[in-house]
């Protein structure tokens, strides 16, 4: 199982583009995916306001110029 983590915020076009992306990868690999409102956390607020969306798949950081399907492919199991 591949567990993903989306920090992103209401009203984001990147952030609803990229869980549309993951819920098309969700047909071809198990996933179980985790969505965290940055504007709920003062500090993930300040950390990742100008960097959303951004991805963990396995604990591993996907920064938001590096989310696109093959990239994507290549780190799901």
């Amino acid at each position: 199982m591949n567990k993903i983590t989306l920090y992103g915020k209401s009203n984001c076009k990147l952030c609803d583009e990229v869980k549309e992306l993951i819920e098309v990868l969700a047909m071809d690999y198990q996933i179980e995916m985790t969505e965290v409102d940055i504007e709920e956390d003062e500090q993930l607020l300040r950390s990742y306001f100008l960097e959303i969306p951004v991805l963990f798949i396995n604990g591993e950081r996907i920064d938001y110029r590096e989310i696109d399907v093959f990239s994507l492919r290549e780190r799901l199991q």
